[in-house]
């Protein structure tokens, strides 16, 4: 069973970088769940505002480069949004 999974996680290319970090952010929202938060941040400082609270930290300069580029850079946080999935997946394991 153990080869079939690490098989499966190999084929579908689960362990890319950037896929990692869209599933951590995604837990993190689910963990502060602040789902209205991340609808309403139309600007860059608005999401930067809510990688602060999810990464724990109280300035945008204090999040490290790998993740500000996914609220600095458009096309990162359309990229991030469209993985919209696991916001209903963490609530599902939430009422639990």
């Amino acid at each position: 069973m153990e080869i079939i999974i690490a098989d499966t996680i190999t084929r579908l290319n689960l362990n890319y970088e950037r896929l990692m970090e869209i599933r951590k952010i995604w837990y993190l929202i689910g963990k502060h769940q602040c789902w209205s938060k991340l609808w309403k941040a139309n600007s860059k400082l608005l999401r930067a505002l809510v990688f602060c609270q999810l990464f724990e930290v109280e300035r945008p300069s204090e999040l490290f480069d790998k993740i500000s580029k996914h609220y600095d850079s458009d096309f990162y946080w359309e990229l991030l949004l469209q993985y919209k999935w696991f916001h209903g997946y963490y609530i599902l394991c939430g009422r639990k």
